[in-house]
């Protein structure tokens, strides 16, 4: 959006233009603006580039290690989840059973769900209890 997108320039005049960018796909993205001036005999090119980043999470390990489960004995690991973009993240855990594991374990992380701020760690506890004995 260009404001004001036309106008009269009094001689030797200046003006201002804000330019209002809204990006819907993450990416470089580059897009030209044209100045017409002498009803359409001169223009002028300002070429306008922005790139879009989506904030992102990133753990600081991949994969747990459970070891030896004891039935009905919670396992607590902690794990560091950290914002490495410029914005605020929303983040929101969900839990996925293997196949064949469907409700041999029960698992509770805190927090489940947040906005974690630029830059930012935070501590992720993990829960998980072991409901009957694996075959």
């Amino acid at each position: 959006m260009l404001e004001p997108s036309s106008g009269t320039l009094p001689p030797n005049g200046l003006s201002r233009v804000h330019i209002t960018c809204t990006a819907t796909v993450p990416g470089s993205h580059c897009i030209t603006l044209r100045c017409s001036s002498g009803r359409g005999t001169h223009t002028r090119c300002l070429e306008a580039h922005v790139t879009v980043v989506v904030p992102s999470v990133v753990l600081d390990t991949t994969r747990l290690e459970l070891g030896r489960a004891y039935t009905g004995v919670p396992e607590v690991r902690v794990v560091r989840l950290r914002n490495t973009a410029l914005l605020p993240c929303d983040y929101r855990w969900s839990v996925e059973e293997a196949d064949g594991n469907s409700g041999v374990m029960s698992m509770d992380i805190q927090p489940a769900a947040g906005r974690l701020d630029p830059g930012r760690w935070l501590l992720l506890c993990r829960t998980s209890t072991q409901k009957h004995a694996l075959v």
